[in-house]
């Protein structure tokens, strides 16, 4: 049996505290086994709930879309060169798909809507991902505050075959069911790393069928983008994996203070004050996240922009690179957070329109990195941090406190604890 959080919460951010019930068995509202739906589709074993395997397909469908954007890269910046040439008169002759013409002076690559055609990938990157952390409050607000979880990820899911900057409200619904499909962090950890091994492995996978297919055909940079346009919809059905997952309510009501625009703001304040004052090992882990991942994000669109600028490769090569670095990434893959993605394509993208080496762009990627080991140097010990958190359930007063035992077991449901609001 399956326990269902039963979060009854109501709470203002200064003179009323939150008031959280921990879980109970509640069986009128309990995740569905994945026994009810063909054992080729299950996850794991039959008593997964349904929520697991509609995530597990939900992860190929977004490693396929993420993949495809190498593909889409190299394209792109060939079609801002042609661009660029043809308004500074520069004769283009790339209509070959090779991405050559004969302007070779590297000084003076011309400009395209204001930029070099070389900061067009960086600077989308800076934008979606802008774009992105602004959203994720908001959606984060709704799928809170509102029974509209699961329209949420199957609209979004919808959408997102039309326009991509709208998959973090994809993503926001689709963790909100990964985090009740277990209160058990060994197994809660279990199911996140899988989800994303399917992830990588699924952009694995279309990768070495593209890179295969174009080049046993030998086709160009602007036909294989076409080719992966195609192919869109042979994997657009996944992303509707959650339609069999069960509808979720409301997990609290709007504070009687905030508004359901400015909720997911408010919450994302508070917490983040919260876990600066009180948190220090989640406090470290976050900024390690933050920066790693953030540069790991990036490294795609910048050294994407400096193999086919500066190392003149083609998008069959840039292919076989890529199959390496995700070879090498399934066994280390987990889920990440992406609210600072932004910021190292941003850095590349000044560095780049300043006229610096894009080998200076590129080596920056280094600073997130090191940034991202010298926190996570300082979080101390795993398993302390952990039994830490469960042994104070949510920041509390060490007084009222919701132990891992009351936790994982359920035993002690009915127990109200006063704890600051995290979300």
């Amino acid at each position: 049996m399956v326990l269902q959080y039963n979060a009854l919460e109501s709470f203002t951010e200064n003179d009323t505290t939150t008031e959280v019930r921990a879980p109970t068995a509640d069986s009128s509202n309990q995740k569905q086994p994945s026994n009810l739906i063909p054992s080729i589709f299950r996850f794991d074993n039959d008593n997964s709930p349904i929520e697991a395997t509609g995530l597990a397909l939900n992860s190929i469908a977004r490693g396929l879309v993420g993949m495809s954007s190498l593909f889409l890269g190299p394209a792109l910046l060939i079609l801002a060169q042609d661009a660029a040439n043809e308004a500074s008169g520069c004769n283009t002759t790339n209509n070959n798909d090779d991405g050559q013409n004969d302007c070779s002076d590297d000084d003076d690559e011309g400009r395209v809507y204001g930029m070099r055609p070389s900061s067009l990938l960086t600077n989308i990157g800076v934008f979606s991902g802008v774009f992105s952390a602004i959203l994720l409050p908001l959606f984060g607000a709704i799928v809170d505050h509102t029974p509209h979880r699961k329209a949420i990820g199957q609209w979004a899911a919808i959408l997102l075959s039309i326009i991509k900057g709208l998959k973090s409200s994809h993503l926001c619904a689709a963790y909100a069911y990964t985090a009740e499909l277990s209160i058990d962090p060994k197994e809660q950890t279990i199911y996140n790393a899988r989800f994303q091994t399917i992830n990588y492995f699924s952009m694995l996978a279309f990768l070495i069928v593209v890179t295969l297919t174009s080049s046993l055909l030998h086709v160009g940079d602007m036909v294989k983008h076409e080719y992966r346009k195609h192919w869109h919809s042979s994997y657009a059905p996944s992303y509707l994996a959650l339609l069999g997952s069960g509808s979720s309510p409301a997990l609290r009501q709007v504070p009687d203070n905030s508004t359901l625009l400015t909720a997911g703001f408010r919450k994302l304040s508070h917490t983040s004050s919260e876990i600066i004052q009180h948190w220090a090992p989640l406090r470290y882990f976050l900024l390690s996240v933050m920066l790693s991942e953030s540069a790991t994000g990036a490294l795609s669109t910048i050294s994407t922009t400096y193999m086919i600028h500066v190392l003149n490769m083609t998008s069959s090569q840039i292919g076989y690179v890529f199959l390496c670095v995700f070879v090498a990434g399934i066994p280390g893959s987990k889920l990440v957070w992406t609210g600072i993605l932004w910021v190292p394509p941003f850095l590349f993208t000044f560095l780049n329109e300043i006229g610096a080496s894009m080998r200076i762009g590129l080596g920056s990627l280094n600073l997130f990195f090191a940034g991202g080991f010298v926190f996570l140097k300082m979080i101390g010990d795993y398993q302390d941090a952990v039994d830490f958190a469960l042994s104070r359930g949510v920041g509390g007063d060490g007084d009222d406190t919701w132990s891992s035992k009351d936790s994982c077991d359920g035993s002690n449901g009915a127990k109200r604890l006063s704890l600051p609001e995290l979300t």
